[in-house]
């Protein structure tokens, strides 16, 4: 499936969010952890964002005041804020929830409802690992080394509403 989109323009730019699709496991439950430890669980199928969430996507969704980031630039990630500006009630997610940005998501994908979170840790894992092709042997997606520049800030979207731990 191809990466859902949505776009807008701001500032005479172009700007674009984009979400790319993982398979759950569908009855073959995936080993989280390492291997050896690892402990069988299943996932539902879910959207992820395909980059860190972008200052542009913030300040879209924020107001165009509100970039805490040090290193400004619109394509840059955002960086300077806190989980409780991200989980509180007014906060990114809260507002994310209830902007154009979800239901324009929703539109294209038919869903009645969904939600944006922060991924699950074994969600983020799985997805690293390349969702329903992790048996490939590798630790993470494609290799068995870091890219430590994926583990920025991104955010799920599923249909069946709030993250509980």
């Amino acid at each position: 499936m191809e990466p859902i989109r949505y776009s807008w323009s701001a500032a005479d730019r172009c700007n674009a969010f984009d979400l790319a699709f993982v398979r759950g496991t569908h009855g073959h439950p995936y080993s989280f952890g390492d291997r050896a430890g690892g402990r069988p669980v299943e996932i539902q199928d879910f959207f992820i964002g395909t980059v860190p969430v972008t200052q542009a996507l913030w300040t879209h969704v924020m107001g165009a005041d509100a970039n805490p980031a040090a290193h400004q630039g619109p394509d840059l990630p955002l960086e300077n804020v806190s989980w409780d500006e991200i989980t509180r009630p007014g906060g990114f997610l809260e507002r994310m929830n209830e902007s154009p940005v979800r239901a324009a998501i929703l539109a294209m994908l038919a869903w009645r409802s969904g939600t944006f979170r922060l991924p699950s840790e074994t969600e983020w894992e799985y997805a690293a690992r390349s969702g329903p092709h992790w048996p490939d042997g590798f630790r993470f997606s494609g290799s068995d080394e870091t890219d430590w520049s994926v583990a920025c800030l991104r955010f799920a979207l599923v249909d069946k509403g709030p993250f509980v731990p």
